[in-house]
C-alpha cells in the first residue's frame, strides 16, 4: 500500500473551518458541565501517555508539562536510552485546543539502525489542533490535526556526521466513551506521514494507526490506563522503528495519574512507544526495540489568581499558630519536606575553601510544589570514590519536590519527595538522577528533626545515604544545624555542622558551615571527602507577585 496526502484528496483546510465555526454551537447544545478550575486534574483528562482522548480541555484552561523517559539501566550501558520532552496545551473560550511540543533524543541504540551502531541523534518541535466534533456525558470525538519539525543524526559517538531536517504530519481522530463516571473507553485512528528516507537512507516512512483504551478513575485525585495500537507501516520491517518481523507491530502502554496537588499532576507510565507527541507517539521506541521504557510526567494547570488559593487540605489554625511559619527549612546537606509559601523566590550561593561553589534557585507558584534548579562544582578528592577532578566539572541539576504531609494541616510529620535530573558540562559527562525522602517533626518554633533518604544513580553505579538532620532556633532569626549521613560500608559518613541568621529588614540570610560533603545539592550531598571543608552561604527570598 502507498500513501500520500494527494492519494487521501482531502482538502483539509475547508473542513477545518467547518467545524471551527460549528464548534460554539456543538459546546452549547451538549449542556455540559466544565470543569472546577479550582481542581483540574479530577476532571476527565484530555491527554494521557500513549492514550489521546475525544475531550479537550475546559474553555480558558492552560496546562503545562515536562517529562522523561527510559529504558531500565539494567538493559544497556549507562543510565538507559533516554529522551526528554516538554510542552504546553491551551484553550481560549470555546476555542479548538492548541498545542505545542519539543522532544530531545540523543543515545546510541542496542541494536543497528541501517547496519550501525552509531549514536542517533533526534530533535523535534511540533504543534497540533484538536477540533471538538462532539462532546456530552457521555460520548466525544475530536479532530487533531499535528504537524512536528525536526533533526535527525546518524553519527558516531563524538556526533561528527551531518544530520538532516526532517518533518512530520499526521491525521487522526480520537473517541471516548463515558461508561460511568468512573470507567471510560476510547478508540483512536489516524494517518501519520514520516520521510521514507533519513540521511539519504531508509527512514520511518508513512503509517496507518488503530487502537483502543480503557481508562478507569478509582478515586477522585487518579486515572489508571492501558492503551494498545496497532501500527501498518509503508516501508514495513525496513523502517527504522520497526521491530524484528516475528513481533507484534503494536504500541503499548501502561500507567497512571495522580493529582499531586490541585494544580499539579505526575503521569507514570510503561511504553514501547518513542513519545507523547502526536507524531512520536507513533513510533517504536527505536532505540531499544526490545525492552520497555519507564516514563513520567509533571503536569502544571495555574491557579487563578481571582480564587482563593486550593488546597487538598486547609490549614489547621492552632498548629500554624504553634509552628514556625512555612518556608524554607533546608539544611547543608540535608533537604527538608517543606515548600516555600506560593508564589516565592529564593537564592543561595555558597563557596566552600576547597573550591565547591553552587547557586540554587527554588521557585513556587502554588502550594506544596517547590521547582528547584542549581549549578555546582563540586570539591571532589581521593575520598569521594566518584569522578576524578579532572573530568568532573560545573554540574547543572534541575527538579522539584512535592509535600505530601504538613504538620500544619494536621498531619503528625511533614513528608516530602524530591527528584533531580542533570550532568556535568564539559565532555565527557555523566549524568546523575537523584531521589530523596523527607520526614520531618518540628517541635514547637524551636526546632525540628529530618530523616532523608536519598539516592543518585549514574553510569558508573548509585549512591546512596540515610541523613539525619537537626535544626534548633535560637530566637527569631538565628538557626543552628547539625547533620549526619550514613552512605554505606565501602564510603566515609558525610557530616555538616552550620549556624543561619537572617538579617533584620531585609530579604537575606547569611550561613557558615563546615562540612565533609564534596557538594550540597544531589549526588554531591553523599560524597564524603577525606578532610573538612568551611564555607559561606547567602539566602534571598522575595514574593514574586506572578501567581
Amino acid at each position: 500500500m502507498k500513501l500520500s496526502v494527494h492519494d487521501c484528496r482531502l482538502s483539509i483546510m475547508p473542513f477545518i473551518r467547518f467545524v471551527a465555526a460549528a464548534v460554539a454551537g456543538i459546546v452549547t447544545a451538549s449542556g455540559i458541565a466544565f470543569a472546577d478550575p479550582n481542581f483540574p486534574f479530577e476532571e476527565f483528562p484530555e491527554h494521557l501517555a500513549g492514550v489521546d482522548t475525544g475531550v479537550l480541555l475546559p474553555p480558558d484552561t492552560f496546562k503545562g508539562y515536562v517529562g522523561s523517559q527510559q529504558t531500565a539501566p539494567n538493559t544497556t550501558s549507562g543510565t538507559g536510552k533516554q529522551t526528554y520532552f516538554g510542552g504546553a496545551r491551551w484553550r481560549h473560550g470555546n476555542q479548538p485546543q492548541a498545542a505545542w511540543n519539543i522532544q530531545v533524543f540523543d543515545d546510541p541504540p542496542n541494536t543497528p539502525i541501517n547496519g550501525r551502531m552509531t549514536n542517533i541523534t533526534y530533535f523535534s518541535f511540533g504543534g497540533d489542533l484538536k477540533f471538538p466534533l462532539t462532546e456530552s456525558e457521555t460520548l466525544s470525538a475530536a479532530l487533531r490535526v499535528a504537524a512536528e519539525a525536526g533533526f535527525y543524526r546518524a553519527g558516531g559517538p563524538d556526533n561528527t556526521a551531518k544530520g538532516r531536517q526532517t518533518y512530520g504530519f499526521g491525521v487522526s481522530l480520537p473517541v471516548t466513551w463515558r461508561l460511568t463516571e468512573r470507567w471510560a473507553l476510547g478508540a483512536d485512528a489516524g494517518v501519520t506521514f514520516l520521510p521514507d528516507t533519513q540521511q539519504g537512507e531508509t527512514g520511518f516512512g508513512k503509517r496507518l494507526t488503530a487502537g483502543a483504551s480503557v481508562i478507569w478513575q478509582p478515586v477522585d485525585r487518579l486515572f489508571l490506563h492501558a492503551g494498545a495500537k496497532g501500527v501498518r507501516r509503508e516501508l514495513g520491517s525496513a523502517a527504522i522503528d520497526a521491530p524484528s518481523a516475528t513481533d507484534p507491530q503494536m504500541l503499548w502502554s501502561l500507567g497512571g495519574r495522580w493529582a499531586l496537588t490541585p494544580q499539579m499532576a505526575l503521569d507514570l507510565y510503561a511504553t514501547n512507544g518513542f513519545g507523547v507527541s502526536p507524531i512520536t507517539d507513533d513510533m517504536l521506541f527505536f532505540a531499544d526495540k526490545q525492552n520497555p521504557s519507564f516514563g513520567l510526567v509533571l503536569s502544571y494547570v495555574p491557579s487563578r489568581r481571582d480564587e482563593p488559593i486550593p488546597r487538598y487540605a486547609p490549614f489547621v489554625e492552632d498548629r500554624v499558630a504553634a509552628l514556625r511559619p512555612e518556608g524554607f527549612a533546608d539544611g547543608i546537606t540535608i533537604t527538608s519536606p517543606q515548600t516555600l509559601a506560593p508564589d516565592q523566590l529564593r537564592v543561595r550561593a555558597s563557596y566552600t575553601a576547597s573550591g565547591n561553589y553552587a547557586v540554587s534557585g527554588y521557585f513556587t507558584t502554588d502550594p506544596d510544589i517547590q521547582y528547584d534548579v542549581t549549578l555546582e562544582q563540586y570539591a571532589i578528592d581521593a575520598a569521594t570514590g566518584f569522578r576524578s577532578a579532572a573530568v568532573e566539572d560545573l554540574r547543572y541539576q534541575i527538579g522539584g519536590r512535592w509535600q505530601a504531609m504538613d504538620q500544619r494541616y494536621g498531619h503528625p510529620v511533614s513528608l516530602g519527595f524530591r527528584t533531580l535530573v542533570g550532568r556535568d558540562i564539559r565532555k565527557p559527562t555523566t549524568g546523575v538522577i537523584f531521589g530523596e525522602a523527607m520526614a520531618a517533626r518540628e517541635f514547637g518554633d524551636w526546632g525540628q528533626l529530618v530523616l532523608n533518604p536519598r539516592y543518585g544513580a549514574t553510569g558508573y553505579g548509585g549512591r546512596y545515604g540515610i541523613g539525619l538532620g537537626a535544626s534548633v532556633a535560637l530566637g527569631e532569626r538565628t538557626v543552628v544545624m547539625g547533620e549526619y549521613s550514613y552512605t554505606g560500608p565501602a564510603h566515609g559518613d558525610v557530616w555538616a555542622v552550620g549556624v543561619r541568621h537572617d538579617l533584620a529588614g531585609t530579604p537575606l540570610s547569611v550561613e557558615a558551615f563546615a562540612t565533609n560533603a564534596a557538594g550540597r545539592e544531589g549526588i554531591g550531598s553523599v560524597l564524603a571527602r577525606g578532610s573538612a571543608d568551611f564555607g559561606v552561604a547567602l539566602h534571598w527570598e522575595r514574593r514574586l507577585g506572578w501567581f
